[in-house]
């Protein structure tokens, strides 16, 4: 993981995301790319983005996002001037999700770090919406989410929640196992298991597993499926022993199961701990 991508807003929260990610890599020489999108407000008169982005108001608000970066980054490097860390500042009038996706594409970003909520303060929402807008959109790059208001902890054990029900690709789990080594944590490898043995395939799909993860300490462990998902989880976190929670984005995945709980219920999971989405390889 050598391009780290971080979209920030410049709200509290988002600038815990970057000193995370900044004390998470530490000593590992790496590329921080800062993103930050802002929002516009278009007139009649600009409704072709030719015409918008001729515009004074466009020309007024590009130059002062550009100007906070410029002083975002003096403020960083100087912050953290004893770490082997590139900071370089990235601005867009795209949407977020938008800015996110092109930075993926021209930088080949390793890995998008960025906060659960951001300015609008809305604690109480499962993930963030803009959150859950970038792992639905991000379909070759993992995310790291980074609960606000969370202080680092160095990672010692990474859970990982799989059902073992399709298989598995090296690309898959390559920022998993890449994290794992980077920190020197072991993986707790969580089946939720729904009553019934595992199949032929299950069996097969947890040994190459395995074999992905050759060389890091993995730990197995089974709970059964008697409460929602969330609740699982947030049970599990609560411990305190594990430092991040990582799963696999897929259509059927564990995840998309999180997403889709009732709504009282993605209110009441709070991840306790940052959270690493990673994409399927289709």
């Amino acid at each position: 993981m050598n391009k780290i991508l971080l979209p920030t807003d410049y709200s509290e929260s988002s600038l815990m995301a970057i000193e995370y990610a900044s004390k998470l890599f530490d000593d590992h020489a790496c590329e921080f790319h800062i993103i930050h999108a802002y929002r516009l407000s278009r007139s009649g008169l600009a409704i072709m983005r030719k015409q918008y982005t001729e515009t004074r108001e466009y020309r007024k608000s590009e130059s002062a996002a550009r100007e906070d970066m410029r002083k975002m980054l003096l403020e960083l490097k100087k912050k953290y001037e004893a770490d082997p860390h590139i900071y370089r500042g990235f601005v867009t009038a795209q949407s977020l999700t938008d800015g996110i996706r092109q930075s993926v594409l021209e930088l080949q970003g390793d890995l998008i770090v960025m906060a659960t909520t951001g300015a609008s303060g809305l604690k109480e929402v499962f993930l963030g919406s803009n959150a859950v807008k970038v792992i639905n959109r991000m379909k070759d790059c993992p995310v790291l989410l980074v609960p606000a208001g969370y202080s680092f902890v160095p990672v010692r054990k990474i859970l990982f929640v799989n059902d073992f029900r399709r298989n598995f690709e090296a690309e898959e789990v390559l920022a998993l196992a890449s994290m794992a080594r980077m920190t020197t944590s072991s993986i707790a490898l969580l089946y939720i298991n729904d009553g019934n043995e595992f199949t032929s395939n299950q069996k097969k799909n947890r040994e190459e597993l395995l074999r992905l993860l050759e060389g890091i300490p993995v730990e197995e462990q089974q709970m059964p499926m008697d409460k929602f998902l969330s609740d699982i989880i947030e049970d599990y976190t609560a411990s305190g022993e594990v430092n991040m929670l990582a799963m696999i984005k897929n259509k059927h995945s564990n995840l998309d199961k999180l997403l889709r709980e009732p709504v009282v219920k993605k209110v009441a999971f709070h991840s306790r701990i940052p959270f690493l989405v990673m994409p399927e390889v289709v």
